[in-house]
């Protein structure tokens, strides 16, 4: 008899399972539904002010690449303005080797392997490499790349909106 009660007890709480299982269920397909529907009604806006986000950015760092001498300071690469901070900023330094024999063979020569390189395996060493840009410069076979980064500063948002956009290549420096 004790069986049947547990038994009986355990089939309810089963039966109860069920319908709270499906109760989520219509619920989890519901909150995706509207989910939907709330990135459908707003993602064309969003595309919209997306495509204006990005054509503003382009045409500020456009006009500051032109304007700079005029925006900045001496020696500085920041221009504090009323709405905002724009601030020229040198990216991390990216080397490519494109002729490892090359390189290999003038870093040999110059007596640099211990500095530029693994030893055992003869690899190069790019962190000791960033730091000594004029042998990269002179070495044969190898590139650095220091992108300048225009940063804009928005003052009037809520958390000091920040943007990041590389300027022109043509702006580069080796530093």
């Amino acid at each position: 008899m004790a069986q049947n009660i547990a038994a009986g007890q355990i089939n309810a709480l089963l039966s109860r399972l069920t319908d709270v299982t499906i109760h989520i269920d219509a619920l989890n397909s519901k909150r995706t539904r509207m989910i939907k529907d709330v990135e459908d009604e707003f993602a064309q806006p969003l595309n919209v002010a997306t495509a204006e986000h990005q054509a503003l950015v382009n045409k500020i760092a456009e006009i500051f690449e032109e304007s700079r001498d005029e925006l900045v300071e001496h020696g500085s690469k920041t221009a504090t303005l009323r709405s905002g901070t724009l601030q020229a900023k040198l990216a991390p330094a990216s080397i490519d080797i494109t002729d490892e024999s090359a390189a290999m063979a003038f870093t040999r020569r110059m007596g640099k392997l211990k500095v530029f390189t693994k030893v055992g395996k003869r690899t190069f060493v790019k962190a000791n490499l960033q730091k000594d840009p004029d042998f990269v410069a002179a070495c044969p076979g190898m590139e650095m790349q220091q992108p300048e980064n225009l940063l804009i500063t928005l003052t009037r948002t809520p958390n000091q909106t920040e943007v990041k956009r590389e300027l022109h290549p043509l702006r580069r420096k080796l530093h």
